[in-house]
């Protein structure tokens, strides 16, 4: 019988040249007697004849499992493992008596997985820097973009994604001028950092502390923090607090953050007393 015709399909087109060729298989290892996963069409059989090649190519040796995949219109699909390097089995085929196969090449489809390879951005939200804290623990913000956040950490506290790309984590401050560093690693394990400093002065508890108070309205659905710290916001988006103010502090910091993530941070400066 004349007219037959196959085409090999392997997984990955690796290279067939030297004595340690490797399979196709992800893991495959040059020289550790490699299987090669190979999808085998081939026209012109029968129902019956395309069952019977099953027995047929396995008896040629060093092939593994083969399974008619499929067969429609006298094509039929098989998958099976060849030992070593795919580019053997044509020879195998050309051995087979009961058919005159005519061989048509071949076609590689190789298979990747792609994986993050650029660190994770680290930027603060609040507190800003150089910024003059009067209270010992506070709510840091900061925005990480990446498409694959895994962890989150501010001064060794993991950061709980609040919203959108913005991550939020109590730390606990030191009086005087201390450093507070972000961290942030993807699920590939590569990290980003930030590094920022701030002044901690804290009001003596026997003096009265000066407070301003702040308000303003945002789109309803929103949250906001101010100086850090989440304030309510009513069903009409607006919102009321008083804030307390450190010696030597002129800036208050207010951050919306939008139920789809998108966030605006605004800065009002304190008159000088």
């Amino acid at each position: 019988m004349r007219g037959l015709l196959f085409v090999l399909l392997a997984t990955a087109g690796l290279g067939c040249t030297g004595p340690a060729r490797t399979g196709t298989r992800p893991d495959s290892k040059i020289g550790s007697d490699p299987l090669s996963h190979v999808e085998l069409v081939i026209s012109g059989l029968s129902r019956s004849d395309a069952e019977a090649f099953r027995g047929q190519i396995l008896a040629q040796g060093d092939i593994g499992e083969v399974v008619l995949k499929s067969y429609a219109n006298n094509v039929a699909t098989f998958e099976l493992d060849v030992r070593g390097c795919e580019c053997d089995l044509p020879a195998k085929i050309a051995q087979l008596r009961s058919h005159d196969f005519i061989y048509e090449g071949r076609t590689s489809r190789l298979k990747y997985s792609a994986r993050d390879n650029q660190p994770p951005v680290v930027s603060f939200v609040h507190p800003e820097n150089e910024r003059v804290l009067s209270e010992a623990d506070q709510l840091v913000a900061v925005e990480v973009r990446d498409s694959d956040v895994d962890v989150v950490k501010v001064n060794g506290v993991k950061a709980e994604r609040f919203r959108g790309d913005v991550f939020l984590a109590k730390v606990r401050l030191e009086d005087g001028s201390r450093v507070i560093r972000a961290e942030a690693w993807d699920k590939s394990g590569l990290k980003g950092f930030k590094e920022m400093r701030v002044t901690l002065n804290r009001a003596p508890t026997t003096e009265a502390t000066l407070r301003v108070v702040v308000e303003g309205r945002v789109p309803a659905g929103s949250t906001v923090l101010v100086e850090g710290k989440e304030v309510p916001v009513d069903t009409q988006g607006r919102y009321r607090v008083e804030v307390p103010i450190a010696q030597g502090q002129r800036q208050i910091e207010i951050i919306a953050i939008a139920p789809d993530g998108r966030k605006s941070v605004t800065v009002k400066e304190l008159s000088p007393k």
